[in-house]
């Protein structure tokens, strides 16, 4: 990595730090290659992802910014996508939701191979690091959860 790479490298991770110092368990990775700074991983809103590319575009010698960053709000969307594809599987769920890249399904139904067969395709949606599967809306007195977060 040339001197002005790692100089970027830093200036960019200070951008990082700052811009999500705010969000719980910050996971943006970032990596810099002749100018050209590529960001990954999970953040908590759209509008942080654009702050992290605006700020980080802002710095001088950055030439490119490679934006891989999943919001919970689109990560939510795909896993909604998917899980609305088996409308028998769906049926069963009470609530969905995603926090930077953990998506909680409120499942009461416990069929591990059909558990196994949702979790592996939520694993393969871009964003998604963990599944995890729990009944919290019978404590919810407000009654089922929508597919929401």
């Amino acid at each position: 990595m040339a001197l002005t790479d790692e100089l970027l490298l830093q200036g960019a991770k200070s951008v990082v730090a700052h811009v999500v110092e705010t969000s719980p368990a910050p996971s943006v990775m970032v990596s810099v290659d002749h100018g050209c700074v590529k960001l990954r991983g999970n953040v908590a809103t759209a509008e942080i992802a654009l702050r992290l590319d605006g700020q980080i575009q802002a710095i001088s010698g950055v030439s490119t910014v490679i934006d891989e960053l999943v919001d919970d709000d689109t990560l939510l969307a795909r896993v909604r996508d998917v899980i609305g594809a088996h409308e028998d599987i769906a049926a069963s769920i009470q609530g969905c939701h995603a926090i930077l890249g953990t998506v909680y399904i409120d499942w009461s139904v416990r069929c591990p191979a059909v558990e196994q067969s949702l979790r592996d395709e939520l694993l393969a949606i871009r964003g998604v690091r963990a599944v995890v599967n729990g009944t919290w809306s019978s404590i919810n007195k407000s009654g089922p959860l929508a597919l929401t977060h």
